[in-house]
């Protein structure tokens, strides 16, 4: 039991943890130099990191370092989640690549039906779903889900293949339609830009089928303007960089586009029905399209 009076019967002391030892002139000292602040500067200082703080009648002390402890926790947490999301996205993108009909090294690449390969695009026959027997296709060798995510040198080989397609078809009294369907971008698929010479006729028909049909599509109300007209600078600067969208030219840089809101409401084959329904072609080529 600690002592509480002196020999004479004065109290000198009201509980065991007063002064811990110290005299009155030490208490002083400690005060006039504030060291008896510092353990409770401290703790308000941790209270006063969290939302509720003094602001609670509830709150204590305890409580503020127990919810230091869970950020903490949640912080770690995160992050683990965080790294186990990159390992997954990082082999999701890799069998991605593995399966890819359009990447130059994976298995199910068939080069039987290159047309011409350029440096950085490729001229092919289309792999299944092909609406005329001149039908083809201008694939990006890199892995990209949108011509948007094209490189300015990319660009430029793709728009001088394109006015080769085009100039190749001239002499047949043959206008080239070119679309793009770019959706479901999570599932990193490979973009291909469609190529289907039409009659002069059937191309001078085209933009007026193609702009009726985009505007009755998608979402009645759309954010976005539904109808992009697409002009000088391309399908690049009409729709922003990871955004969905459809895509049709009437010449490299002349045509329309529309950013896909709702990718329940607007169907992948929506260039080939479009072209199929102007072309009378039997439905089944782009619902259920066979291999080549």
């Amino acid at each position: 039991q600690v002592p509480t009076h002196d020999r004479e019967g004065t109290r000198h002391q009201y509980f065991a943890d007063d002064s811990m030892g110290q005299n009155v002139q030490d208490l002083l000292q400690r005060e006039r130099l504030g060291l008896d602040d510092d353990q409770d500067a401290a703790a308000m200082r941790t209270i006063g990191t969290h939302g509720r703080g003094l602001d609670s009648e509830d709150y204590t002390v305890d409580d503020a370092f127990v919810d230091q402890a869970a950020k903490g926790q949640s912080r770690e947490r995160r992050e683990q989640k965080d790294r186990q999301r990159a390992v997954r996205d990082y082999h999701r993108q890799q069998k991605t690549l593995e399966s890819c009909h359009y990447c130059l090294d994976a298995p199910r690449f068939r080069k039987n039906l290159v047309a011409h390969m350029g440096t950085k695009m490729i001229l092919m026959v289309p792999e299944r779903g092909a609406l005329v027997s001149t039908h083809c296709v201008l694939v990006p060798i890199r892995h990209v889900t949108g011509l948007t995510e094209l490189e300015e040198d990319e660009r430029e080989e793709l728009r001088a293949l394109q006015r080769r397609v085009v100039a190749m078809f001239a002499p047949e009294k043959k206008d080239v339609v070119f679309f793009e369907c770019s959706m479901r971008l999570h599932k990193q698929r490979h973009t291909v830009l469609h190529c289907v010479p039409l009659s002069f006729d059937d191309a001078t028909m085209a933009p007026m089928f193609f702009k009726k049909a985009i505007l009755e599509s998608d979402a009645q109300w759309s954010q976005n303007k539904k109808l992009v007209d697409v002009r000088e600078g391309g399908i690049y600067r009409a729709v922003p960089k990871g955004f969905p969208y459809f895509y049709v030219a009437f010449s490299p840089d002349r045509g329309f586009a529309h950013v896909v809101e709702d990718e329940e409401l607007f169907p992948e084959y929506f260039g080939a029905e479009i072209i199929g329904g102007m072309l009378d072609v039997a439905p089944r080529t782009w619902l259920k399209p066979h291999r080549e």
